[in-house]
This record gives structure tokens, sequence and C-alpha cells, in this order.
């Protein structure tokens, strides 16, 4: 059985169905089909969750002066379980929300529900790349590094940044005690490897998955992707029993 999951702005979802579809425009006249895909859009369907409000914002919230908001993301699918195989991945950017709907039921077993549809401007399926022409972010293969031969290919295991965002996805936010943030971790060539980040903070600690981070460092954390996006809370400097 194949399984999947949404990752997009901090907030991971497993989902119940997708579907993603491309097609081209026919020229009934001539037989002849568009030189453009069109389609793209991903419509995607998960459980509801208490934190779907970050999601929901997304779609009805932007920032002064802008359209929309545009963010990345991924879908990936895995096989048997979320421990397995991981088979391919859709990864998409400058992608806006598009569509929202919440459904409940109280006949049956169908779980409440949230159906979504992400337009994105720059998609990933399978090893083929699409970007419409609104992109903001897109970079030539040929514009992002110079040739360099297999000899000399980079394969090191690297820590590109990592760095703290608030729960709406803001860099380096003013927090207090109480808040939960995020901690991006940007890396590469490290997936299954262990990366140790030191919050160092002399007014305040942090508690990962309810344990009090000693010495304000989050240790031998696993990198699954190059991405990571680690929620932490914000609390009161403590002192650790021996």
């Amino acid at each position: 059985m194949i399984k999947a999951k949404l990752f997009v702005l901090g907030t991971v979802r497993e989902l119940l169905w997708t579907d993603l579809e491309y097609n081209r425009f026919l020229n009934h006249k001539t037989g002849r089909c568009g030189e453009i895909p069109l389609g793209g859009l991903i419509t995607l369907v998960f459980a509801s969750g208490y934190d779907d409000d970050r999601l929901l914002r997304w779609m009805t919230h932007s920032r002064k002066g802008e359209l929309c908001s545009l963010t990345e993301g991924e879908i990936v699918f895995y096989l048997g379980n979320f421990d397995g195989i991981v088979l391919f991945k859709y990864r998409f950017n400058d992608a806006a929300l598009i569509y929202w709907k919440e459904k409940f039921t109280a006949v049956g077993e169908e779980p409440m529900t949230v159906t979504v549809t992400i337009s994105a401007a720059i998609q990933e399926v399978k090893g083929v790349t699409l970007v419409k022409p609104w992109q903001e972010s897109w970079i030539s293969p040929s514009e992002q590094m110079p040739y360099q031969s297999e000899e000399t290919e980079d394969n090191e295991p690297k820590v590109i940044d990592y760095y703290i965002t608030d729960l709406e996805n803001n860099k380096n936010p003013e927090y207090k005690v109480g808040d939960q943030i995020y901690v991006v971790a940007k890396t590469k060539n490290m997936i299954g490897k262990e990366l140790t980040m030191n919050l160092a903070n002399k007014t305040k600690d942090f508690k990962y998955k309810g344990k009090l981070l000693p010495n304000d460092k989050l240790e031998n954390y696993p990198i699954g992707s190059n991405t990571e996006r680690i929620k932490l809370e914000i609390v009161g400097q403590q002192k650790l029993s021996n």
C-alpha cells in the first residue's frame, strides 16, 4: 500500500487522497495540441486537525502589497508505511492556496476532513520540472551553478543554515515564554545523518516534544530532508536537576 504526507508551512499532514492532473489544449481543426501544458492544480484531502488555522491563513492572509501568500512544500509518497521506502515526491514552490473546504458528517465513520487545492508556479513531479509564467523564484539550471565534472562534484555533508521562525514562517521573530517556534535547518547531503543545533539563549529555555533541551542544544536530530522544520516550545529559564 502507498501512503502520502503533505509538508508545508512547518506542518505535516497524512493524506487521505490527492489528485494532480495535466492536460494540453486541443485544436479540433488541426488535431494538434497546444505547446504549453495546462492544469497542475494539486487537490488533496486530510483529516481535520487542531492547528489547521495555519493552513487556512495561507489562503486568507497576505502581506501588504501582495496578491496572495506564496510558499514552498512537498508531498512525499511512501511504500508500506511512513517509515518505509520513499517512492517519489511532488515538490512545489511559489504556491498559493486557492481552495479550502472543511466537511463534517455525523453519519458513518468518515472523519471530519479538509479539502484544499494548491496552485504552484514551480512544480517538480517524478523528475520533471514545470514552471508557470507567474513564478517568482525559479532559477534555471544553467544559472544555478557552473558546470562541475563528476570528479569535482561536491558530495560532502553540509549544514547550509539554521534559524528560527514563528508559526507563520516569519524569520528570526521576537518570542516570549509560552510561544511556539520552528527551528528551520537547511542541509545538503545529510539525509540519514544527525545534526546538533545550539540555540544559545541566556534568558529562555526550550522544550522539544515536552522535554527540556539541555544547555539549549537540540542534539542528534535525525535529518530526513534537506529542509527540516522542528517545533519547539519557549519556557522560562530552568535549572536542570543533577
